[in-house]
Order: structure tokens, then sequence, then C-alpha cells
């Protein structure tokens, strides 16, 4: 039997188990999924919404989605379109928002010139300069206050009357929010007031008060901080179910909110899907050539700086044959570590993911810098299904580090250590390393199906239909657990 079968035969298992969970205890939900970002939008950031809507109805849910009809991004991808299921009502509401190169000019006009930074992950924007002087810096604080948390801000005011008018409308039971943009939080406590019966689910993507406030966005002001915390302290508040993606994520998500129950606290990492994502057939090199694919956004959590360096630091010989592709948008403050290597490096921006998956199916190797240790990038669980070898430079003690080692998908150095990295990469050069073999059992566990099945336990046991222990995968923590 193909290992493609087993997958299939896989997914099809944990579908039927939740289908006949839900055909025993009679529950048939109205769900309501909240997300900025969402087809025809692209990028990373859409993945997690896009497999909530094609994979909750298989567990029971009539899915509506909310989403603007315009939203903003640097990336768009409608051939996602087509993979939204039929049955789900896609609700779209205009938002007033400039588009993003508008604000861009805007912010370097404010800014004497200066170019704000561009945030890499998919809901950060360009902002002023975080101290800009004279009747710019009061512009560019007015705004600054204006737009907090962030831009899509603006979308807010007539996604609360549409989130409640779809939820009596519809008699929905189960709200799910999904964020970034944080702004989105917003919507929780309004819901609660006036639905109160009303399930509600915070789903953070990403940790917003220490990683992304002090990592990606451009908003540093102390102050517009502790308006952060205080929007997270009303959404938590309002929220049944608060989740994370990583066990790292989850902690630093509760130690601002001590005094909430442990129970609404729970962690349901990413995934992949496995309609979408198979593993790849084993690459057979003909030749010398080692070919090094990075498929994502490039940006500061995810510099290649360091193994561009080591690259440079080996002799011409062993450089020679690497060749590396980026396949993503490209931060402009990391554009200069790739415009000036020595190494043969190819950008080929941002592309529909089917093409991506085409180049990541030429690859003997995918790259995967991270410097941060508490965060999970979405791409990695595609890039476990694939069965292609990973090069994660990365904290070894942190999530990626242990998820790699986990799943035995590829080969992990420090992110930092020049010296290790080099001597890696001279390695695989010279064809001392092992072929690595992926433990496929542990990396279909990562299915979104089987997640969205999961998922659904964690809001049937919110609302008292369905208890019991959540299944358990040893790896340090459970992969999907109540704290």
């Amino acid at each position: 039997m193909s290992r493609n079968v087993e997958i299939f035969q896989q997914c099809d298992f944990h579908l039927r188990r939740t289908q006949e969970r839900h055909a025993f205890s009679g529950a048939i939900d109205n769900l309501l999924l909240v997300s900025y970002q969402f087809p025809p939008l692209g990028g990373v950031g859409v993945q997690r919404a896009l497999s909530f809507a094609k994979f909750f109805p298989e567990c029971g849910f009539q899915v509506h989605v909310l989403t603007p009809s315009n939203g903003v991004s640097h990336t768009t991808d409608p051939s996602l379109l087509r993979e939204i299921p039929p049955s789900v009502k896609v609700h779209r509401i205009l938002t007033p928002e400039l588009p993003f190169s508008a604000r861009r000019r805007i912010w370097q006009f404010l800014g004497a010139g200066k170019p704000g930074r561009a945030g890499a992950a998919p809901a950060a924007e360009a902002a002023p300069p975080a101290k800009p002087s004279g009747k710019r810096g009061l512009a560019a604080r007015l705004i600054r206050g204006v737009m907090f948390p962030d831009p899509q801000v603006m979308w807010m005011f007539g996604a609360a009357f549409k989130a409640i008018d779809i939820i009596r409308q519809w008699r929905i039971q189960t709200v799910v929010v999904t964020v970034p943009p944080f702004s989105t939080l917003k919507l929780l406590p309004a819901i609660r007031e006036a639905c109160p019966d009303t399930t509600l689910v915070a789903d953070f993507r990403d940790e917003w008060l220490d990683y992304y406030l002090r990592q990606i966005s451009p908003l540093k002001d102390s102050s517009l901080h502790e308006r952060a915390y205080r929007t997270q302290q009303k959404a938590v508040e309002a929220a049944d179910l608060v989740v994370a993606v990583t066990e790292s994520s989850l902690r630093k998500i509760r130690r601002y909110h001590p005094e909430q129950p442990p129970g609404k606290f729970a962690v349901i990492p990413n995934g992949y899907d496995h309609t979408k994502v198979l593993p790849l057939p084993v690459k057979v090199r003909t030749g010398s050539q080692i070919k090094v694919v990075y498929v994502g956004t490039v940006y500061k959590p995810c510099t290649p700086s360091t193994y561009l360096a080591a690259l440079d630091r080996l002799p011409e010989a062993l450089r020679s044959r690497f060749e590396t592709r980026f396949v993503g948008r490209v931060d402009d403050d990391e554009k200069k570590y790739l415009n000036n290597c020595r190494s043969k490096v190819e950008l080929l921006g941002f592309l529909p993911q089917n093409q991506a998956l085409h180049h990541m199916e030429e690859a003997d190797y995918l790259l995967l810098p991270l410097t941060e240790a508490s965060v999970l990038p979405g791409k990695v669980y595609e890039y476990m299904a694939t069965g292609k070898p990973i090069l994660a430079l990365t904290p070894g003690r942190g999530e990626l580090g242990r998820l790699i080692r986990h799943t035995q998908a590829g080969l992990c150095v420090e992110h930092d250590n020049l010296d290790a990295i080099e001597r890696l990469l001279t390695q695989l050069a010279n064809g001392e390393i092992d072929r690595v073999r992926p433990d496929a059992r542990r990396v279909e566990r990562y299915s979104r199906l089987r997640l969205t099945g999961e998922y659904t336990r964690l809001i049937r046991r919110v609302q008292g239909i369905e208890a019991g222990v959540v299944e358990e995968i040893p790896y340090t923590e459970p992969i999907v657990r109540a704290v």
C-alpha cells in the first residue's frame, strides 16, 4: 500500500470518529468564523482560517465566514477561493482602508522621508518612525493612536454590527475569532454583550504582547503596549475558550491573565492540508548541485542572514554547488543579505501555493531559519508533509527544534552559530549526511482535518455537549491539551 493511500485512510478514520461522536450527541451547530485574512488574500496567515472553513463542516458545523470584501494584504491568491466548500456561506463587508502602497507613502511623508518598516508577518504594516518631530510627528502620533492596534481596525466599525446580525439571523451558537490582525479581538466583548449565550473562541495564531508587539509590530510606544494589554484582557474575559498554536505562546498569554480559569486555555497547533500536500517523490540527484528552497516571507524572525554568511565562508568549489531559491516576499530590511551574498541566490517573489509546492518538489532541502524559540511558523507543517528534509536554523530547545527532533523531519543547528552552520553545509556538499527519513506517523498527526476534529472536541466540551480526554501526542507536551 502506498503512503498516500495510508495517509488518506488515517484522515478518513479521524473524520469518521468525529462524525460518529456528533451523531451520538445529536449536536448540530451553526458556527461563525471571523477572519480578516481569508481568500482571495494569500500567504501563510490565510491557511488556518481556510482549513477551518474546509473541515469544520466535516465535523458537524454549518459554517459562516465574516471577512472583508476589500482586505489589504501584501499578497493575493485567488486560486484559494476554489477550496471553500459550497456549503460555507461567506459574508463580506467593505472596509474603509487605504491600499498598502498608499499607507506606505503616507508614513514616509510623515516620517520626513524615512520609509517605515513593512512588517513581515501578513498582518503587520508599515508605520511612521517611532519619534518623528514637528507637525509631521504630531500627525504621525494622531494617526498611530486612531489606527491602534493596527490599520485593520477600520473594518471593526462594520464588522461588529454585521457579526451580531449574522448571529441573530442564522442562530449562530459558536463564534471563532482568529487573529492577527489583533484589532479583531475587539469583536469578542461586543458580541458577548449583545449575544450573551453564544460560545466565543479567541484563536491566537501569534502571541501578541510579548512576541508580536516586540518583534514585528512597529508600535513600540509603552502606552500603546498598555492599550494592547487592555484590549487582550477584555477579549480573554469575554471568551469561553482561548486557543494558541504552541505551548510557549499559551504560557505567555496565560501569564497576562492569571485570574482566568485554567480550563479556558488550550493548544491546537497549525498543520497541513492532506488534500493539497502529500509526501513528494524522493528526488535522486543526478549531479553535484544542491537545491535549497525557502518558502514564505523573509523577515527578521526568519532571517536567512547566518545561512548566507556561512555559505559565503565555504570554499568556492563547495559554495558553487549550492543554489538557494526564495519563494515569497522579502522584507526591505532583509534584502541587503540576499543582494550582497556571493552564493547563487534566486528570488522568485510570492507565488500561488500550487507553484510554491512545485519548487518544494524540486528541492533537495527545505530551508527554515527561525530566531524566536517560542514560535512555530505555519510553513513547517507543509515542509514536513512533503517528506523533504528540513534545514532548521533555530534555537535547539525552542518549539521548532523540538518538533524537528520529534518528527525526525530534518537537521537542526543553532541559528546564530556560524561555525556549526558552515560545518553542516560542508557535510551536505561532501555527502557525509545520511538521508533524512521523517517519521511519517508522527507527521500525519498534524493533518488539519484531524486537528479540526480535536478543535471540535474542545468546543463541545466548553458547551457541555461532549467530555473526555483529548488524545495526546507525546513529544514533551500533548499536541492538543486544555491547560
